[in-house]
């Protein structure tokens, strides 16, 4: 059903690139919908701001960050910037993602 008014939370699992490896590692997140005039506010807002502070308006949560334990890592400000600062990529990738998630939603492979 098509709802004129949208869920205010959307999920979106997006493959993030990891150095050293082959495959992406699937991160499942939570991201906050925006209407057209506030994601073009957002995207134009976006430039010269760190990645970290861009994507935490966006962000709700997330699942599948962990410690090197495994111990599951809870989605918090502060967790965004040491994911984006250990892995140079994927400010630009979860910032892309994001856009086509809202954008695109569903494509069949």
């Amino acid at each position: 059903m098509f709802k004129l008014v949208p869920n205010p939370v959307f999920q979106a699992v997006l493959q993030l690139t990891v150095p050293g490896s082959a495959t992406p590692a699937p991160i499942t997140f939570n991201f906050k919908h925006q209407g057209r005039n506030a994601l073009r506010a957002w995207v134009q807002g976006a430039t010269g701001k760190p990645h970290a502070e861009v994507l935490a308006e966006v962000i709700d949560s997330w699942a599948g960050v962990q410690q090197p334990d495994g111990a599951p890592v809870p989605y918090t400000p502060e967790h965004l910037a040491a994911l984006l600062d250990a892995y140079p990529a994927a400010g630009d990738e979860i910032f892309d993602g994001y856009l086509s998630a809202l954008l695109k939603g569903r494509e069949k492979n």
